[in-house]
């Protein structure tokens, strides 16, 4: 029961240090930056696609393999009476989390814009504070 309650409360903790918002923030710092430097930071990227304008798309993907906080199970809906939880602990269950992050740039390779999508797409205010930022995981 203890494992249980300090699994909720990191998680909470975590998920409450680790934002969009803050992820938001870091992608918006390389806007006007050349394209080189992103490629420095974060690698090549997983794909490039040039535009009929001569611009580039620069997309990266990441994935986390995280431990399911609550072993095999979860919240459940039983009969319109309410929520319950059940799990086993005995099975432990990960989750896979993804990101992608595509970013705009100009024929110059200026970052003019970002966007992306997905369920890791996060950074934690420690990591802005270090600029630990942008560090994609490897898909690969």
């Amino acid at each position: 029961m203890h494992v249980l309650i300090i699994l909720i409360l990191s998680a909470i903790t975590l998920s409450a240090c680790a934002t969009r918002a803050n992820y938001d923030a870091a992608l918006q710092t390389w806007v006007g930056k050349h394209s080189d430097q992103l490629v420095d930071a974060w690698g090549p990227p997983d794909s490039v696609y040039e535009r009929s304008d001569k611009t580039n798309l620069l997309t990266y993907h990441s994935r986390q393999i995280v431990p399911h906080p609550y072993g095999y199970g979860g919240m459940s809906h039983h009969r319109g009476l309410g929520f319950g939880f059940y799990h086993d602990f005995n099975d432990p269950v990960t989750e896979t989390r993804f990101c992608k992050t595509t970013f705009g740039v100009n024929r110059r390779n200026i970052i003019t814009h970002y966007q992306y999508s997905g369920d890791s797409c996060y950074i934690s205010e420690e990591g802005m504070q270090q600029k630990a930022y942008p560090a994609p995981n490897p898909s690969k």
